[in-house]
């Protein structure tokens, strides 16, 4: 008797708990899984050298629309930039923008699409990436 009133319980709790997303699975993770990635390349001028202090924009674009807030970077004495990491999905689409704040070079624009994204893998479902966007800046000829 005490063990037909288990295997009732048990199966009853199996039904109720696979119902609300507690059944076994594969995967020990619930939700939407989050890829991370960065950004990172080099700004030069037309003759390859490095441009100091070029304003990199990456606008994120979502199938719902633009996200609330852009990524921005800077690129150092040898013209490196890398932005902090950022999520994206499957079907986004981001806009990048080389700027010169000073005004003597030209501002240039790149898309890249998360599915060109290369990812790392991990056992988690968050998982990290990069791209990266090269920018050659010509001087801007109204100065």
């Amino acid at each position: 008797m005490q063990t037909k009133a288990r295997t009732l319980v048990n199966t009853l709790l199996s039904a109720v708990l696979g119902m609300l997303g507690f059944a076994t699975t594969s995967c020990n993770m619930y939700g939407t899984p989050v890829l991370m990635f960065t950004l990172d390349g080099k700004v030069t001028n037309e003759d390859y050298m490095p441009l100091q202090n070029i304003e990199i924009c990456v606008k994120h674009i979502t199938n719902g629309g633009p996200k609330t807030h852009d990524v921005y970077a800077y690129t150092d004495n040898i013209g490196y930039y890398r932005t902090k990491p950022y999520d994206a999905f499957g079907s986004d689409v981001f806009t990048v923008i080389a700027s010169d704040t000073s005004g003597v070079y030209m501002a240039d624009t790149t898309i890249i699409y998360s599915k060109e994204i290369v990812y790392k893998h991990s056992s988690s479902w968050t998982s990290n990436g990069s791209a990266s966007a090269v920018f050659v800046l010509k001087k801007n000829n109204e100065q």
